[in-house]
């Protein structure tokens, strides 16, 4: 009886996992490429519409089923058309982190979009960060955008990364400043995206690089369990460490991660435990690990490791899938994979020929996610 009230505890503990995560069962991403995480193993599929460089969002229902996708410019629907008021968006194609799609915490039929421009160096001027409200009971259930959009940052690096409330229902949403240091946080409620941002004024001034304005690249992101902040500076060679307060929006704590010279760190991603810290470098194709649970800088810093070396060249961003794995974006016709990611060192096991994409071709980024979704302690 013992034994089958445990395996029933674990059953259920399973099952809430993995209800909580089917928001990010698909993803689309880089040109026609994507996969389906629905089944007991990734499946690739090829019916996506969007060819992107870079920053990209795939937005599932709580059920698991594709409600849209977007390169930050345009928005696809379920059925691969543009929707009709989503044809030009503030967001781009080579923005690190173009977008980031926030449920209505009271309405899941109501989706804030927030959009990221690429630095100036693509298209000047930079357009900074916006959000769109999408309503998806318009277009016969298909969705549309609703309204005009709101301007929050009128000049911004291209970060975006979103994080529960400690509360477990509303959400906080993060950018960062152009030519300034400050980091800022817009909290998602019923009542929709808050006017004033909560800000952090903490390390370093984002601005120049060694070409214009480079380093506005790069990716941010919350740890899974929405206690650290890493934001990577991508010319000036290295990564911002911060803890981050889930109930206040304040980050603390500043650490930098020194990362080797002219190697250029793109991706940022946390392991599923939140105790280890990946970073992928463009030039040199590969990746390092931090342990992120030791106290100081000093000792973080002593704590890497080179888990991957790649042969295929533009290593680019790393995302936490609902499989418990990391997937690393890279050319090639196979994503990279760390299967164990919570592992400490070697022992992560970085895969080259992670998954076949059948065809799809991967350039730099993945989907970008509310980062609750993939937390596993």
């Amino acid at each position: 009886m013992i034994k089958r009230f445990l395996l029933f505890l674990l059953m259920l503990f399973t099952s809430n996992i993995s209800s909580a995560q089917k928001e990010a069962s698909i993803w689309f991403f880089g040109k026609q490429a994507g996969i389906d995480f629905s089944y007991s193993y990734p499946v690739p599929v090829t019916v996506s519409a969007m060819n992107v460089k870079e920053g990209c969002v795939t937005m599932c229902n709580s059920g698991g089923w594709l409600q849209f996708y977007t390169n930050g410019m345009q928005v696809w629907n379920k059925y691969h058309k543009v929707m009709p008021h989503a044809k030009t968006l503030k967001g781009h194609d080579s923005s690190s982190q173009s977008a980031i799609a926030i449920p209505n915490p009271d309405n899941p039929n109501i989706i804030y979009l927030f959009t990221s421009d690429a630095g100036a160096y693509a298209n000047p001027p930079n357009n900074g960060v916006s959000y769109y409200k999408i309503d998806m009971t318009k277009e016969s259930g298909l969705g549309d955008v609703v309204g005009k959009d709101v301007l929050l940052l009128p000049s911004a690096a291209e970060k975006l990364t979103a994080v529960k409330h400690k509360n477990g229902k509303d959400i906080w949403v993060m950018a960062h400043g152009w030519n300034t240091g400050n980091f800022y946080c817009y909290l998602v409620t019923k009542e929709g995206v808050a006017k004033n941002a909560v800000i952090s004024r903490i390390g370093n001034v984002y601005h120049g690089g060694i070409s214009t304005d480079g380093n506005a690249i790069g990716y941010m992101k919350y740890s899974p369990d929405g206690k650290k902040l890493c934001s990577v500076i991508y010319e000036n060679n290295f990564a911002e460490l911060y803890d981050f307060n889930n109930e206040t929006g304040i980050l603390s704590n500043y650490k930098l991660i020194f990362t080797p010279q002219s190697k250029m760190a793109y991706g940022c991603e946390f392991s599923p435990n939140s105790k280890m810290l990946y970073l992928s470098f463009y030039i040199t194709n590969e990746i390092y690990q931090w342990d992120v649970t030791l106290t100081t800088t000093a000792d973080i810093m002593q704590s890497a490791v080179l888990v991957a070396q790649s042969l295929d060249k533009k290593m680019g961003a790393l995302q936490n899938a609902i499989d418990g794995k990391i997937y690393v974006a890279k050319r090639s016709e196979y994503l990279g994979c760390i299967p164990n990611p919570n592992v400490k060192g070697i022992g992560c096991g970085y895969i080259e020929q992670g998954l076949y994409l059948n065809g799809g071709e991967p350039q730099l980024g993945l989907p970008n996610f509310i980062t609750s979704y993939f937390n596993r302690p």
